[in-house]
């Protein structure tokens, strides 16, 4: 979630949490009960946005009868996401793409085209 979005839920919630102290101030009770339960939220929703992503997952498909061949794979840990794909191109060749990706360096890729595989 964009740092912009989030700061503009953090001050929406706390104009509503102003704005219920106001509307129930004849009954304190009731806006401390609100107030807080808006607090808890947040505090429990700002605790999962600091929490570090990580995720794996990868697939092939190998259809003979089409010819599409294939394998993806991409994993991620904190700011880090590696990944690649092998492609069987229609000429023979595998294109074979790798890439990282980090908040330092951006996202840089290496491609490399292998030559048919002959079978004996």
């Amino acid at each position: 979630m964009p740092v912009q979005v989030m700061l503009a839920a953090i001050l929406a919630s706390a104009a509503v949490a102003v704005m219920a102290r106001e509307a129930l101030s004849e009954n304190g009770q009731q806006a401390a009960e609100l107030t807080e339960g808006l607090e808890r939220y947040h505090h429990h929703h700002d605790e999962h946005h600091h929490t570090k992503p990580k995720y794996a997952y990868q697939y092939s498909v190998h259809d003979k009868h089409t010819g599409d061949v294939k394998d993806v794979w991409e994993h991620r840990d904190g700011d880090v996401t590696k990944g690649g794909y092998t492609l069987l191109e229609p000429d023979g060749h595998t294109r074979v793409v790798e890439y990282i990706v980090t908040k330092k360096g951006g996202f840089q890729a290496t491609v490399k085209r292998l030559p048919p595989h002959h079978h004996h």
